[in-house]
């Protein structure tokens, strides 16, 4: 007999549409599996649920109606995202309403960021692990099912009883070894994983034969934290620091990464990853371990997109070149052509000449890359422009290395830079609390629970 129900919910974020509406955000944060995995292992009966997705499949699913006809008495939702916000906190309503007895967590990075905030504003929100979860979450669930009153001793934890909000100082940080433990590739616990493996970054919830998508392309934990405090990230080191006490890199081990990776690959037919993990860009020897490590322990070359957080260095790429196959490319991003921007905003800088020396090397290689470019409110034309037109330059003048560019509008995170100090990047400076971006992502009262497919939405 299980200890208790537990629901872990992510819930993307809602785009009522002229005939319809569809649903973006709909990539689960990696950490939700390792979440469900350590309540499972404590003796819980946990699950992941794609609010979305079952959306899909069933017109007239309801979160709240799903929690009640379970019986779950613990939810986690992910508010990670910040797009998410109306939503995760409509659905969160609609949830205690039907279910006034279940417990509502709250988790994620902007959950995290602004915890007494959410839990001053929306008393239907029980909970917040504020950083990272996989200790807390198993601990917090012990304590709602033994109806336990006083969770003072709970790390991470934001909570409130009837003298008022409360702020755990104990603090958890997971450490190298405890990553090696964590299960990042849990699949199993998502209800109807199939299905979420076919989802687009864009669902339309109206429209037939959406779930057909060929993506098989997944990311891959590889540790956590960041050295750098680029401008618009709220990912760098000083924020994540301040919210969560990391205030150190915590690396996977090769072993346990590949064995995640043949779990992807044999399981669930991934034939695409996606590194996103790159904390010392001037130092890539760990990088180099893993893809000669990778390369020993399987028998094909795999495609690998690896995000590069500064410019890849020489040796790293001809590891890269021999380990993964001829579709595998790495992602550039020297965010500007115009040095002196590039030089404030972005932590791990090089040159315009650093950066053609590397890309005729990989050129010579036969090693490709996307080249990406940003755009922020304060840029000039002449800025912009100029960015553009360096694009082009590097496109054509290395065709074996330069896939192409592509040049994205950079929005406000919370806790970056450019959130501290809105003259640093321009644009819409009105968005400093929670509420702010909750009132920002508006769709319809109840979010998806409220949501009719049968029925033209105006």
């Amino acid at each position: 007999m299980t200890r208790g129900k537990c629901l872990l919910l992510h819930i993307p974020k809602l785009h009522i549409l002229e005939n319809g509406a569809a649903s973006s955000i709909n990539f689960i944060a990696m950490g939700i599996y390792s979440l469900c995995h350590q309540l499972v292992i404590n003796g819980f009966d946990a699950e992941v649920v794609h609010l979305s997705v079952e959306k899909y499949l069933d017109k007239n699913f309801s979160a709240a109606k799903y929690v009640k006809d379970n019986n779950i008495k613990f939810i986690a939702i992910s508010l990670h995202w910040h797009p998410q916000s109306f939503d995760v906190i409509e659905i969160a309503k609609s949830i205690k309403k039907e279910n006034p007895d279940v417990f509502i967590s709250l988790g994620g990075f902007t959950a995290s960021f602004f915890a007494r905030e959410i839990l001053e504003k929306y008393p239907f929100i029980d909970a917040i692990i504020k950083g990272e979860g996989e200790k807390p979450i198993a601990e917090l669930a012990e304590a709602v099912f033994n109806k336990k009153a006083d969770m003072s001793d709970i790390p991470n934890l934001c909570w409130r009883d009837d003298s008022g909000i409360k702020i755990n100082k104990n603090i958890y940080v997971a450490s190298d070894e405890d990553l090696d433990k964590f299960n990042f590739v849990g699949f199993d616990y998502l209800k109807h994983f199939d299905s979420y493996f076919k989802t687009d970054y864009m669902l339309n919830l109206s429209q037939p034969n959406q779930l057909t998508g060929s993506s098989t392309i997944h990311g891959v934990c590889i540790g956590r934290g960041c050295y750098g405090n680029c401008s618009w990230c709220g990912g760098g080191f000083k924020n994540v620091q301040k919210i969560t006490g990391r205030n150190r890199i915590s690396r996977r081990s090769a072993k346990s990464i590949v064995d995640d990776m043949k779990v992807l690959k044999q399981k669930f037919d991934v034939k695409n990853f996606h590194f996103a993990f790159d904390p010392t860009p001037f130092n890539q020897e760990k990088q180099i371990e893993l893809f000669k490590y990778l390369a020993e322990n399987f028998d094909e070359k795999l495609n690998i997109t690896f995000e590069c957080f500064g410019l890849p260095q020489k040796d790293f790429i001809k590891t890269f070149k021999e380990s993964c196959s001829n579709n595998s490319y790495l992602l550039i991003s020297p965010e500007f052509a115009d040095e002196n921007l590039r030089k404030k905003h972005k932590t791990f800088y090089y040159s315009n000449q650093e950066l053609e020396d590397i890309l005729e090397y990989m050129n010579d290689l036969r090693v490709m890359c996307d080249i990406s470019f940003a755009d922020i409110p304060n840029l000039t034309d002449e800025q912009r422009n100029a960015s553009v037109e360096y694009g082009e330059y590097l496109t054509e003048k290395y065709p074996h290395s330069v896939n192409g560019y592509s040049m994205g509008k950079i929005i406000l995170e919370p806790g970056s830079k450019w959130f501290d100090e809105p003259e640093l990047c321009g644009g819409d400076t009105i968005r400093k609390s929670f509420e702010d971006f909750y009132n920002d992502n508006h769709s319809i009262e109840f979010s998806f629970d409220a949501l009719n497919l049968d029925k033209e939405i105006k």
